[in-house]
């Protein structure tokens, strides 16, 4: 009888399966429409990794302030921004989106790059506008944005 019960116990516990072993996800492919040098390719895939915070696209929204708390471009050659207007005290979150292209990177670090605005819910923006930008990717995730 002991033996059996011990049979019974092993075939009710099953044997141990093997965990499935957590693999990275395989950097995303950049299939943006962008230029195909060496110096643009590298830009592409560093502003791709990029994670921008409490950037201002734009100051001219007659005193209110625009603020992204974050900014990211998608390797399909969009990006998304969720922030809030802020006018005086008062602050209203909202949220963009648009497509991105840019012109022969300068260098791996920096290209002339235009946002389109395709779709704000953010008070005081329209969709269809556009931002020239000249962009820098420093060291440390940092960034430097030149509006044109």
């Amino acid at each position: 009888m002991p033996t059996v019960l011990a049979l019974l116990i092993l075939a009710a516990c099953g044997g141990k399966q093997a965990e499935p072993e957590a693999t990275a996800a395989p950097a995303a492919a950049i299939n943006a429409n962008i230029p195909q040098d060496a110096k643009s390719q590298s830009f592409a895939k560093a502003l791709v990794g990029l994670n921008i915070t409490n950037f201002k696209p734009s100051d001219a929204m007659g005193g209110a302030v625009l603020t992204y708390n974050s900014l990211s471009f998608r390797p399909d050659g969009s990006w998304h921004a969720a922030g809030a207007v802020a006018i005086g005290e008062d602050s209203m979150e909202c949220n963009e989106q648009g497509s991105w292209s840019m012109e022969p990177a300068e260098q791996a670090s920096t290209a002339t790059m235009t946002w389109l605005l395709e779709s704000t819910d953010c008070a005081g923006r329209k969709s269809g506008t556009e931002q020239r930008v000249q962009m820098s990717i420093l060291n440390n995730g940092q960034y430097k944005v030149l509006f044109r």
